[in-house]
């Protein structure tokens, strides 16, 4: 075969297009390898080749197959909800969104409810800062029937940052006359030591109540034995892999504002924390009176 007629030889794509198709007993007169498509192609003498058959547009019955094939092959079947979304729309989890929210939300209630079962305790602070060096200028701490057990301003060794008091509004003056830390952590102590201690981004409020521990010279082994919880962390996954704040964690739980003031201050934050957890559980009580 001469290289002209080599040039005239086709893929059975090049020949579909030609609306032609290898013969029935006609072989591949050469192969090529493609870099692009890293494979091995048959190419056919066209002159061989037989004419395909006249295209005839599908019946309402195949059009409507065709239809539901195309359906099928680009969308995925919700295992929750059974209805099918576009591939775009499931989740990495593999379903629709508002069902993994509601598997998400049940995920929630069942930690919320084994909590609640524990008796645990809610704990707030409210900080001289956010640096490593911060300080605990406020704490409270709450019963799950919503009781306050500690309600206390603490009068730090350091400043307070004017950031700090634009959140909170906790001035220098205001914990001028309040106990140090130190005055305040074995009634602290004594109150969590063997409880659960829930909190919202409780690694936080953990890390500066058992800084100011060691800083009264409580060595490690001595620190509280508590369970710590988290309600940012609880919510999570229903806020789509974003920490919610305190404010949204309340929202997605659909526990109620009603009656809670000074947003920002400890005993206040501690409330909201708690009422996170009783919407959820579906046990929500007012603030205790006091």
């Amino acid at each position: 075969m001469t290289e002209k007629e080599e040039k005239k030889l086709m893929t059975k794509t090049q020949l579909k297009e030609q609306r032609l198709k290898p013969a029935p007993t006609q072989v591949p007169v050469k192969q090529y390898w493609s870099n692009r498509a890293k494979a091995w192609f048959d190419l056919y003498d066209p002159a061989e080749a037989v004419p395909m058959r006249e295209y005839r547009p599908p019946s309402e019955k195949q059009a409507a197959a065709l239809e539901r094939g195309r359906y099928l092959a680009t969308t995925i079947e919700c295992p929750g909800c059974k209805e099918r979304f576009e591939k775009w729309d499931i989740t990495r989890q593999g379903m629709c969104r508002p069902c993994e929210i509601a598997e998400d939300k049940a995920a929630a209630v069942w930690k919320a409810t084994t909590w609640i079962e524990a008796d645990p305790l809610f704990l707030d602070v409210e900080t001289t800062g956010l640096g490593h060096d911060a300080e605990v200028i406020e704490v409270a701490i709450l019963d799950k029937h919503g009781a306050t057990l500690l309600d206390t301003l603490v009068r730090p060794v350091g400043q307070i940052e004017p950031g700090a008091i634009g959140v909170h509004g906790i001035t220098p003056e205001m914990v001028a006359s309040a106990p140090l830390f130190a005055d305040i952590a074995s009634q602290i102590a004594a109150l969590i030591e063997g409880r659960m201690v829930i909190a919202h981004n409780s690694s936080f409020d953990q890390g500066l109540i058992y800084r100011g521990f060691m800083k009264t010279g409580t060595g490690l082994e001595d620190l509280p034995k508590s369970k710590w919880r988290c309600t940012m962390h609880l919510l999570t996954d229903i806020n789509d892999g974003r920490w919610p704040t305190l404010g949204l964690a309340m929202e997605l739980a659909g526990a109620s504002f009603e009656g809670i003031e000074d947003a920002h201050r400890a005993k206040a934050d501690a409330e909201g924390c708690r009422r996170i957890v009783m919407a959820l559980t579906g046990l929500q009580e007012p603030l205790a009176q006091e």
